[in-house]
């Protein structure tokens, strides 16, 4: 049975990392910080995480707000997964089951300022530290809704290891550090040039 056609939502596959989707729904789903579920296991008792799970391949799932986002073990099309995992949120929508278990120990994410300054002071004592011996640099342009924003520099602007860059050594860095963020997105001009093609909003 089809359900997806009764949510409302809008879904997006990370940049740089086709294994995680995030889908946004219009009304919030959990509003008492970020729901993390590393495996089925650990969703016992949560209704929503549990059916998501379901889904073959589903490795994790994260609910915060509006938007739950889940991470696939490997990258397959996304179209036929979606309308599964939209049908389940659906099915849950439709049961009297709760969400998240009322037992759930949510994580908190620190306001705006202070994460930037987390994301700043891994940046500086931890990521680019290691890029400098390649003459790379490092820098953060932007946090918005736990979604950072970086450019990189020097020897890793245009470098064909960007993306291994990005994902086994600044992503999984800052993921360990800091596991309630969001996207980690690469903002760089690798094609040439100097001029990203993101600017930080001046607010």
């Amino acid at each position: 049975m089809n359900l997806n056609m009764a949510v409302n939502f809008t879904a997006q596959i990370e940049p740089g990392n086709k294994t995680v989707c995030k889908i946004s729904l219009d009304d919030p789903i959990y509003e008492d910080g970020i729901a993390m579920f590393d495996n089925a296991q650990a969703a016992e008792g949560s209704d929503l995480p549990a059916r998501l799970f379901a889904v073959e391949g589903v490795k994790k799932v994260q609910i915060a707000g509006n938007d739950i986002k889940v991470t696939r073990e490997e990258w397959k099309d996304w179209r036929p997964v979606i309308v599964e995992l939209v049908d389940a949120i659906a099915a849950h929508q439709g049961s009297d089951s709760a969400a998240i278990s009322s037992s759930f120990e949510p994580m908190k994410v620190p306001d705006t300022e202070t994460l930037k300054k987390q994301v700043q002071d891994i940046f500086d004592n931890m990521i680019n530290p290691a890029v400098a011996s390649h003459g790379g640099v490092i820098e953060l342009l932007d946090v918005r809704n736990t979604d950072v924003y970086l450019r990189m520099g020097g020897g890793c602007q245009g470098c064909g290891m960007a993306n291994v860059t990005l994902k086994q050594g600044i992503e999984t860095t800052l993921r360990e550090e800091l596991p309630y963020l969001g996207s980690i997105l690469d903002v760089t001009d690798h094609a040439g040039g100097s001029n990203p093609y993101y600017a930080p909003s001046s607010k």
